[in-house]
């Protein structure tokens, strides 16, 4: 409201831009949250916030190794709450949906277990907190499998249930 409360003729080029791309950015957040319910719908949501919050601390060079260990030890602790929020979250996604979260889960495993205790085993907080990380992902999986599967009876289209004219099921 207060976007749009601003006289457009009032600004800029450049402003008038920014100000549309702010609003479109502000609709699709509304979108997102009413009609795709991506927390609700899309377990690959929190898969992904975890491999994308691993990734570039364990595949760029920056900064001290140390330091990258330190922050990826805090990241791994950090799996745990996210994986709450999840399971609170989650309610009716499609099976393919939940199908390649468990694939996921299982990737990350590999990565907790195997390639991350490996890999940063001259920084002790880093194993350990894998550990921990993976704890919390083997129970995830279970939820996963044992929970979410049965009841991910949600389609994973979005829009109308059929495309006027040509007869097409949902």
């Amino acid at each position: 409201g207060r976007l749009q409360a601003i006289p457009m003729e009032g600004l800029s080029p450049e402003s008038r831009v920014d100000a549309a791309m702010l609003e479109t950015s502000l609709r699709y957040d509304a979108f997102s949250r009413t009609e795709l319910r991506r927390a609700e719908l899309y377990p690959l949501r929190y898969t992904g916030i975890i491999g994308q919050g691993l990734d570039p601390l364990v595949n760029r060079e920056f900064g001290t190794r140390a330091t990258r260990g330190q922050s990826l030890a805090l990241r791994l602790d950090g799996i745990k709450t996210v994986l709450t929020v999840a399971r609170a979250r989650l309610t009716r996604p499609s099976k393919i949906q939940t199908e390649t979260a468990i694939q996921q889960v299982a990737g990350l495993l590999a990565l907790t277990e195997k390639d991350l205790p490996e890999q940063f085993k001259d920084d002790p907080a880093v194993p350990a907190a894998a550990r921990r990380a993976s704890a919390a992902l083997r129970e995830f999986q279970a939820f996963l499998k044992d929970e979410l599967l049965p009841r991910s009876d949600g389609s994973f289209r979005i829009g109308r249930e059929e495309l006027p004219g040509l007869g097409l099921p949902p």
